[in-house]
């Protein structure tokens, strides 16, 4: 399941994040409107962030989703 998989590869990376893009890329998933949405969802729980920022992956500007909820 994809939400498992994006869950487990955010954990490892902590305190660090990534773009979606990179998320998909590190998943062997192409960047499509699930990946997208659910990404999307991950950010509004309270054990993920969801934030605007330059990716730690790729540097690209975009939003960035990491492990560990709000600061």
């Amino acid at each position: 399941m994809l939400a498992r998989q994006i869950k487990t590869l955010l954990d490892a990376r902590a305190p660090f994040g990534l773009c979606a893009p990179c998320i998909g890329a590190k998943l062997g998933v192409k960047p499509n409107a699930r990946l997208q949405a659910t990404t999307e969802a991950f950010g509004i729980t309270n054990d993920f962030t969801r934030q605007p920022g330059h990716c730690p992956e790729c540097g690209r500007q975009d939003w960035i989703l990491k492990a560990g909820g709000t600061e």
